[in-house]
């Protein structure tokens, strides 16, 4: 699935995991919450996060961003999740 982060994503932002821009193309995208850090995307799913490992543009774009450096609209193909275990 192809997510587009757009410029009103990046208005819109925060340096938080819930609200940063591609949380919230992901969101608009998917219609479910999603948690972003640099090193995983995680939809949230009751209690438990299920994790996929993060795009090294999306890694960039978020690093940047934190960083408070000027960012651009981007696209990228969200990868497949994986469901991880319960303790």
């Amino acid at each position: 699935m192809k997510i587009e982060v757009t410029e009103e994503d990046i208005k819109a932002g925060w340096r938080n995991a819930l609200y940063c821009p591609v949380a919230l193309a992901l969101d608009r995208a998917t219609n479910q919450d999603w948690h972003v850090s640099a090193d995983h995307l995680s939809p949230c799913i009751g209690e438990n996060y299920d994790k996929s490992e993060i795009p090294a543009r999306v890694r960039r774009f978020i690093r940047a961003f934190d960083q408070g450096k000027k960012v651009r609209p981007f696209s990228f193909e969200l990868p497949e999740v994986r469901v991880e275990d319960e303790p």
